[in-house]
């Protein structure tokens, strides 16, 4: 395994867990029973963990199948890539999606209605599909042969295209490909240099420019521009939305990238992070599931009152970890969490 992924799976996961502990007051979850506080520092920290993480998950992702491409371009064929990739991904997305119903999903659906959404991914689970289909993207432009770097600017332009609704998280999927194939085209093409890595003020630039841009976007009133200007503006508004994500969250990513480079290339990465990083895949199926139960089926808010996300935050990621160091111990369970 890339030791930079490493690092940079065990930030993300950690991040992962941070934004959904703190979800209620970013309105993605309703608020939990009766609790009432200004929690705006609370989304301002799961606005910043969630600024570039899925993507950076996702680009890791490309990071891993390029290299490997590169060291067996073999495993580019229909059998190992998207074979192997639906029972690693399509697979647990269905078991996982089916115990989401069963636990904390009381909708009642048509059977058809059902047999769609667990495909489609219930909740966080969503991630998986999409994540599928950049991989049958990638499987298919290779077949294609077109050269890596016009289909990098497809990809951008892809990204900045309205969001229409389609089936599968596809249309998710257009959104995040251009993450996916940037780190596929780094490591298959080793476009690395460590000249890069090394720089310090590269760092600082990026880290700057990647915060700068992300308050300019989030926090000032930079849409009420284009208010006067009817349909075109709100076009305008979605279009440099769009643009704003795609450039500071990309920045996010090159910015934990380059420093996990750094300090993989300087520092030996231990076994126990190596072995921790295995278990990411299943703290991102537990944690929802774990936080969930806390907040909505318990009486855990209460108790801890404006504390409860750190609370919350702390204990799932424990138990995450432990009921994935468990699972992996079994051929089945690293089959739905390996």
């Amino acid at each position: 395994m890339l030791k930079e992924v490493v690092l940079i799976r065990l930030i993300l996961i950690v991040l992962l867990v941070i934004y959904h502990s703190l979800a209620p007051f970013t309105h993605a979850w309703p608020m939990p029973g009766a609790i009432e506080f200004n929690g705006e520092g609370y989304k301002i920290i799961a606005d910043l963990a969630y600024s570039f993480m899925l993507e950076a998950f996702v680009f890791i992702s490309g990071l891993i199948l390029g290299f490997q491409a590169r060291k067996c371009p073999e495993r580019l064929n229909f059998k190992n890539l998207i074979g192997k990739k639906s029972r690693r991904l399509m697979l647990p997305c269905v078991i996982w999606s089916i115990i989401y119903f069963m636990l904390l999903d009381d909708r009642n659906l048509t059977p058809v209605h059902f047999f769609y959404s667990i495909l489609n991914g219930e909740g966080h689970l969503w991630f998986l599909p999409m994540l599928f289909w950049c991989f049958v993207g990638i499987f298919l432009l290779e077949k294609t042969k077109i050269p890596k770097m016009y289909c990098l600017i497809l990809a951008i332009l892809i990204a900045l295209l309205p969001m229409v609704d389609l089936p599968l998280r596809i249309d998710y999927t257009m959104s995040y490909f251009v993450y996916f194939y940037c780190g596929y085209y780094l490591t298959s093409e080793n476009r690395v240099s460590k000249d890069l890595i090394s720089n310090k003020i590269t760092l600082l630039v990026v880290f700057i420019g990647y915060l700068g841009l992300f308050c300019l976007f989030n926090y000032t009133e930079w849409p009420s521009i284009f208010e006067s200007e009817g349909f075109i503006g709100r076009m305008t508004v979605s279009f440099f939305t769009r643009l704003g994500r795609l450039i500071y969250s990309s920045l996010g990513i090159v910015f934990i990238y380059l420093w996990a480079l750094d300090f993989s290339f300087r520092k030996n990465v231990s076994q126990n992070l190596i072995t921790l990083s295995t278990c990411c895949f299943g703290v991102y199926i537990f944690q929802q599931y774990i936080l969930k139960s806390l907040y909505y089926h318990s009486s855990f808010c209460e108790i801890f009152g404006v504390w409860f996300p750190i609370i919350g935050a702390l204990f799932t990621l424990s138990v995450s970890l432990l009921l994935s160091g468990i699972m992996m111990k079994s051929k089945v369970g690293r089959m739905l969490i390996g």
